[in-house]
């Protein structure tokens, strides 16, 4: 069985493949405040949080504080990245309006990126061609899995594109489909009060319907520092249904490890003492992530540079 995690290296290649430059691509958490909250005359951009959080950290916020945020973070400043500042709102969201956690998540993720997916899609004529992902979905087979860390569809809509047969976790596959688990949540995954449900891939709208509020909209997992996934209801169900898997090949495709995801991490090496093999796809042909991945596992790890080097030893 080949399990494939996807991380947002992938969409930054799917992003690369249409043409796209650097800065046009799907966020990394190293640019996430750059690319979602610096566009579009900063319209999603939360100044009124990151305020506070550089005044309680001993920075002066100015006239802007995203600016002095995104400053910071390329100074790489002590204590100022994405995952502790969502963390920090979390900690203190009663503090604030009621709601602000939610309209952080709702406008700060899920608006923001749909505006820059935007560029993937062609008026008139659809989604443009994912080559990447339809090349590693053609390879996949029933009951294979992929573990998408992604809140976009790229991937997906890729399969699509391949005319692979898939299905979201934790729902079961038929005889014909592979499986994709998304424990971060997704732009078409629809929450109600007591049940949630993936959408069709190109679902990938944050537009309020009449009733609807940003509470039970979106089930998403914002990247939090030591996040703990059993603190997230869908995350645990969806990551508890394929925690004992057993792959015969673990593929780590554009994620890049860290020890802030520490739930992940156990999973992870629990994957990977099981497989006959463990492979990273990571094109920067420095070998630093990979050796940190293996410290992380313990294990060896294949490089590969790019999609291509993996379809040759995919069977």
């Amino acid at each position: 069985m080949e399990l494939i995690v996807v991380g947002a290296g992938a969409s930054i290649e799917e992003g690369l493949r249409i043409g796209l430059s650097e800065e046009e691509c799907p966020p990394s958490m190293a640019d996430f405040a750059k690319k979602m909250w610096a566009l579009n005359d900063q319209s999603y951009a939360p100044n009124h949080l990151l305020h506070p959080y550089l005044l309680e950290h001993g920075y002066n916020p100015g006239e802007n504080a995203t600016d002095v945020f995104i400053k910071l973070i390329d100074e790489s400043a002590e204590n100022i990245n994405v995952e502790r500042f969502f963390e920090w709102v979390w900690r203190n969201t009663d503090k604030f309006y009621e709601g602000a956690w939610k309209d952080l998540v709702y406008h700060g993720i899920g608006s923001a990126l749909v505006f820059l997916l935007i560029k993937f899609h062609v008026n008139g004529v659809g989604w443009k061609e994912l080559q990447a992902s339809k090349l590693v979905a053609s390879k996949l087979r029933p009951n294979d899995l992929v573990v998408n860390l992604n809140y976009d569809t790229l991937f997906e809509m890729g399969a699509e594109q391949a005319d692979s047969k898939f299905v979201y976790v934790p729902n079961q596959p038929d005889a014909e489909q592979f499986r994709i688990a998304k424990p971060h949540g997704s732009l078409n995954l629809v929450v109600s009060e007591n049940s949630f449900a993936f959408g069709q891939p190109e679902f990938m709208h944050m537009v309020l319907q009449p009733g609807e509020t940003t509470e039970h909209l979106r089930g998403i997992v914002p990247p939090r520092f030591h996040k703990e996934y059993m603190q997230h209801p869908i995350a645990k169900i969806i990551l508890e249904s394929v925690s004992n898997e057993e792959p015969d090949r673990l593929t780590f495709w554009g994620v890049g490890l860290t020890d802030s995801d520490t739930d992940l991490i156990d999973l992870y090496n629990s994957w990977a003492q099981s497989a006959r093999s463990v492979v990273m796809i990571n094109p920067n042909p420095d070998t630093t992530a990979v050796k940190r991945a293996e410290d992380l596992l313990n294990v060896n790890i294949d490089h590969l540079l790019n999609v291509e080097a993996w379809l040759e030893i995919t069977k």
